[in-house]
């Protein structure tokens, strides 16, 4: 046996969609499903907070990841940005930035326009995502570019990815 040595993603996604779907996959199939059930960081409406969905992503991201590839959070000054795009894949390129149920949408769109806080992180991006984590009861109206719309189910045992 090897201890110390985790080999959880022995295929490295092919595409930041690719990516977004494995690591949701993830969670709902192994310890996210549980831990998610026992956070404690949610709002006065139940829901587990936007911060709480970041922090997720991130811990099974980088195992989807795997040790080629590094998943960096609040990354900006390092492309001299104004602001801090949620989470960057270096050497990939990948851009993600996450909200929760819909809310400031247009606001999160902006950022990545050509006189937003992100636009020199959009020069450098392959592929841009802006995750919306929902849950299934409020449902997607229209599917807008650059979104990537994750519905989880009461439990959390059930993502629908679109």
């Amino acid at each position: 046996q090897c201890y110390g040595t985790h080999h959880s993603s022995e295929i490295i996604p092919s595409s930041l969609y690719h990516f977004i779907v494995k690591t949701f996959t993830a969670i709902c199939n192994g310890q996210g499903r549980k831990t998610l059930g026992k956070m404690l960081g949610f709002g006065t409406d139940r829901n587990l907070l936007e911060q709480t969905w970041q922090k997720e992503l991130y811990r099974v991201g980088t195992q989807v990841l795997g040790k080629d590839h590094f998943l960096s959070f609040d990354v900006g000054a390092v492309f001299g940005c104004d602001g801090y795009i949620d989470f960057y894949v270096d050497e990939l390129e990948w851009a993600i930035e996450l909200l929760k149920d819909g809310k400031d949408m247009a606001e999160h769109s902006r950022r990545f326009e050509p006189a937003g806080e992100y636009k020199e992180i959009v020069r450098y991006a392959k592929s841009i995502a802006i995750i919306d984590v929902r849950s299934e009861s409020k449902k997607v109206r229209k599917l807008q570019k650059d979104f990537v719309y994750a519905s989880y189910s009461e439990n959390y045992d059930a993502f629908k990815i679109e």
